[in-house]
């Protein structure tokens, strides 16, 4: 399951902002280009497509600005 919300998060920054996204830096450093706008909409809809609902302290405890742990964050709405 990893893997696949990796990959969705992936394609949808293509599809949504043209941006290959390198995983091992933040989603906010200007080698990768995505602006805090995009994190926000990558927010929303993550919430639309995977049917989950994020809460403040999901933002506050983890960093949203690197894949990973935005991936974490999904997978532990999915259990």
């Amino acid at each position: 399951m990893r893997e696949d919300i990796k990959l969705w998060i992936k394609q949808f920054a293509l599809e949504s902002t043209g941006i290959h996204i390198d995983e091992t830096i933040s989603l906010l450093d200007p080698r990768n280009g995505l602006m805090p706008r995009d994190l926000i909409v990558l927010f929303f809809e993550l919430q639309k497509h995977y049917k989950i609902k994020f809460v403040e302290q999901d933002i506050i405890a983890n960093r949203f600005d690197y894949l990973d742990n935005i991936v974490k964050a999904v997978e532990d709405k999915l259990k």
